[in-house]
This record gives C-alpha cells, sequence and structure tokens, in this order.
C-alpha cells in the first residue's frame, strides 16, 4: 500500500541536508525544494500541476537537473542505502545485487525514448532496478522499451563498481544470460540465471548457492521484489 505522501521532518532533513550548500543565501528554501521533487515521485504529476504551495516548477525542475546532472542525488540515496542497511544490522555496502526490468506505457505527448517491448505488448519505456538482498534501490536505468534487457543493461555495470568493492555476485532472469552475463564475467563478478517459481510474477533466484539457512529468506525477497519491479 502507497502512503500518504508526507513532507521531510526536521531529523529527516538533518540527515541529508550536509549534501546541499544551505549556506549560500537564495530565493528558493532547498529543503521546500527537496519537498517539491518528492511531492513528484509520489503522486506522479506534471511538473506545470505542482501545488503553488512550493516554488515555480521551473525552478524545482531546475534543481532537480541540476543535482541529477552533479551526483547529488544519487549521493543521497547511496548514503540513506547504507545507513538503513547498518540500521538493519547488515554491513552498509551489499555484496549481492538484483537486476530486472518492468514496461510501462507513456503519455501520447511524451516522444523521446520511447519503443515497443513485443513480449509484453507495451508501447513506453523499461525502468531497469538494481537492488540488494534487502530490496534497496541502488540504481535505476530507463531506456525504451523496444532495447534487450541484456544489451541496454551492460552500461549499468560501471554503476555498480561505484556502488561497492563488496559485490561478489548478480543475479538477473534469463534475458540476462547472454550479453550481460559476458560483460559481468569481464568486469570481475558472477552472475546467475534466476529460476522463478511458477505461482511468481518477474524473476526469481536459484538461492540454493547462498546456503541453506538463507535460502527461504532470499526467496521471499526476490518474490517481494518481483512484484514491486
Amino acid at each position: 500500500m502507497i502512503k500518504k505522501f508526507e513532507e521531510l521532518t526536521d531529523s529527516q532533513w538533518v540527515e541529508i541536508s550536509e549534501f546541499f550548500d544551505t549556506k549560500r543565501k537564495r530565493k528558493c528554501n532547498l529543503r521546500v525544494v527537496v519537498n517539491a521533487l518528492l511531492y513528484m515521485v509520489r503522486t506522479r504529476g506534471q511538473w506545470r500541476n505542482l501545488p503553488a504551495s512550493y516554488p515555480h516548477w521551473r525552478a524545482v525542475n531546475y534543481y532537480f537537473e541540476k543535482w541529477k546532472r552533479d551526483g547529488t542525488i544519487q549521493r543521497v540515496n547511496d548514503a540513506l542505502n547504507q545507513k538503513d542497511s547498518v540500521n538493519a544490522g547488515k554491513e552498509g555496502l551489499p555484496t549481492l545485487m538484483c537486476i530486472d526490468s518492468h514496461s510501462v506505457k507513456l503519455s501520447p505527448m511524451i516522444y523521446k525514448d520511447r519503443g515497443i517491448d513485443a513480449n509484453k505488448k507495451v508501447y513506453g519505456r523499461k525502468r531497469q532496478l538494481l537492488v540488494d538482498f534487502d530490496g534497496r534501490i541502488w540504481q535505476a536505468l530507463v531506456y525504451a522499451a523496444n532495447l534487450h534487457d541484456g544489451v541496454a543493461s551492460c552500461s549499468i555495470l560501471e554503476e555498480i563498481k561505484r556502488i561497492s568493492k563488496r559485490i561478489q555476485k548478480i543475479v538477473g532472469d534469463a534475458d540476462y544470460k547472454k550479453t550481460f552475463a559476458e560483460k559481468v564475467g569481464e568486469t570481475g563478478y558472477k552472475f546467475e540465471c534466476g529460476a522463478k517459481p511458477e505461482f511468481t510474477r518477474g524473476f526469481c533466484a536459484n538461492s540454493a548457492s547462498l546456503g541453506s539457512g538463507k535460502k527461504d529468506c532470499m526467496d521471499k525477497f526476490l518474490y517481494k521484489n518481483c512484484q514491486r519491479l
């Protein structure tokens, strides 16, 4: 169930404020800008329909593009993932990653980077997600739906190197077992092709190689995330 949108609390803002230049005087309060971006993510609305309680949509979009280009958004996401992992009693950086994509339809007004996913009969884009054992999203990649997962996802391998040196294995479904698996091997990681139970949608990994103690947990995790993806 998707929760109702809520703005950042004081403690939440303290956690991420160090990533933003808050000392400089400016017309827009950066905390309000971040809240506006979170509102857009939660409601999936149009920029021009941003409520008047937030700065003008052009200003919010300017900061979004700026933070996306200079890596601010990625650094915030990485830091929060690590903190959440430590709070869960684990290492901050993962050793295993799972990758999968989901095709989504686009508005007729959007013409850039769109295509037809012949398998799922969807005219739009694919969103590729790289998640860890507990489902934290470390990297997202968006491209036209007509591109093959295994080929288009190769560019995400450079980001895997940036995320963690502890990563040993990447799990994906049959779409990744050729081109992507070869590239994974070239970069020094291990690739495991997932085998899903009949009752699942999406992909699930054969977790026997992880050890019997982790198998049930891994199956539940992948089942949960194949619904999410």
